[in-house]
């Protein structure tokens, strides 16, 4: 009779968001229909979620709103612990649904980031059997919306061409109608392409848009290294074992994320030869865009700023490409993609990150400074780049270089 009753519920809140998104495809809500069954049929992963959901210690901001909330339920913000079945599946069924704003684009993540932080109840759940194989058919299911023309209208190119501003906005192509999905607008390419600031090929060229962190100076390879403002990384890990890794201990790395109103196509930092280029955490422990140790995320926090946990990034999906310069060695570009969905796509090549076992750039092709590489897909993204010892110690600027704009206070 309980599992009647959840069936109606469910049953409820489906039929409430396939009627207030009627333009969404049949195949994208299959997904939700599967979560459905599993929670009414299968009791033991509805007493996982249970489990998952009383043992949460972390609150969630802006829980998304569901047509079975009442006015004492609009507080901003919610505790997991109190959340049943059917919230959990209320969830999930707006996550799939939402279309970002620059005002709600980590909403959803704060949410998440709140169930799973310091809850091994939570990462078991999706850790492993059904509650790991739903969520691969949750971010494909995601990936596809963003893909479709639901996830995109007027009125919200609207509203991120105001966020943006208008220089920034005009810096792109914008097609004549406007952009049929999400994910066109965040591949949007630019008006006039760039050419590189300096010819010079002693120069490092910026792979891509975002704001740039000098993270670690004192590269290790396997033990994390403690550095001022915590920002130890595993070389090891990140290029996943490879034979080049020891090339960059001792070496330098530095940071550049990507903001959702950055240009999302990567470059070539330098001129040289391919000789290695791997796309890693395509296998079946990717959870909700991170493989292994998945709860370090969710535990240390990674935003790919101050103060980041970078070892954490060798979890994620990720495509590295390693350059070998003759002149400066072995450079290492690290395309990380964070959050859901985070597809890498290959210029030139129209293949995505599923295809890991066929390297997008071959071993001994060339690539130029500046050329195009690849660009991310909707999900959070960053880039590392890895020189060797002494090629790269730090930014060295003249008097009178832009340092970068201001924002007003």
């Amino acid at each position: 009779m309980a599992n009647s009753a959840l069936l109606d519920q469910l049953d409820s809140v489906l039929a409430h968001y396939r009627n207030t998104h009627d333009d969404v495809e049949d195949v994208v809500w299959e997904v939700m229909d599967e979560l459905k069954w599993m929670l009414v049929e299968n009791d033991s992963f509805r007493f996982a979620v249970s489990n998952a959901l009383s043992c949460a210690i972390a609150s969630s901001y802006g829980w998304p709103e569901s047509p079975l909330h009442t006015a004492q339920h609009s507080s901003s913000l919610w505790i997991w612990r109190e959340k049943e079945a059917v919230d959990f599946f209320t969830f999930f069924i707006a996550f799939l649904v939402n279309i970002p704003t620059p005002q709600s684009s980590v909403l959803f993540y704060l949410c998440l980031y709140g169930l799973f932080h310091q809850n091994p109840a939570a990462s078991e759940l999706f850790c492993q059997g059904e509650g790991l194989q739903w969520s691969h058919r949750f971010i494909r299911a995601r990936g596809r919306f963003m893909d479709s023309s639901a996830s995109w209208s007027i009125e919200c190119q609207a509203v991120w061409r105001k966020a943006m501003g208008e220089q920034s906005w005009q810096r792109f192509a914008i097609p004549a109608n406007g952009f049929e999905s999400y994910n066109q607008f965040f591949t949007r390419e630019l008006r006039d392409p760039i050419q590189p600031a300096s010819d010079e090929e002693s120069h490092y060229i910026a792979p891509c848009d975002g704001i740039v962190n000098v993270v670690n100076q004192n590269l290790g390879p396997f033990s994390q290294l403690g550095t001022k403002f915590e920002t130890s990384l595993d070389v090891t890990t990140l290029l996943y074992g490879s034979e080049h890794s020891e090339a960059f201990y001792g070496g330098t790395a530095t940071s550049t994320v990507l903001l959702p109103t950055d240009y999302h196509h990567i470059h070539a930092p330098i001129s040289g030869t391919i000789v290695e280029s791997r796309l890693v955490g395509c296998d079946s422990g990717v959870v909700f865009g991170m493989s292994g140790q998945f709860e370090r995320f969710y535990n240390d926090g990674n935003v790919g700023g101050y103060k980041t946990h970078y070892g954490a990034f060798g979890v994620y999906h990720r495509y590295y490409i390693i350059i070998e310069n003759p002149v400066y060695g072995k450079v290492a570009l690290i395309a990380i993609g964070l959050d859901d969905v985070n597809s890498i796509v290959f210029k030139d090549h129209g293949r995505t990150q599923s295809l890991a076992d066929d390297p997008p750039f071959p071993v001994g092709s060339t690539v130029q400074a500046g050329q195009k590489l690849a660009c991310f897909q909707y999900g959070g993204s960053t880039v590392l780049t890895l020189f060797q010892q002494g090629v790269y110690p730090a930014i060295r600027v003249k008097q009178g270089a832009s340092l970068g704009a201001l924002s007003p206070i």
